[in-house]
């Protein structure tokens, strides 16, 4: 049982880390737009 939830937590932590990477991304885009927007 421990090491099963070792492996999720794992697992999780990289869907975490993918999520922020994929935030900032969408939040730098969107930053993107407005500046080329308001040029």
């Amino acid at each position: 049982m421990e090491k099963e939830q070792e492996s999720y937590t794992s697992a999780g932590e990289q869907t975490t880390i993918l999520n922020h990477i994929n935030m900032e991304i969408a939040i730098l885009a969107v930053g993107i737009f407005f500046v080329a927007k308001h040029h």
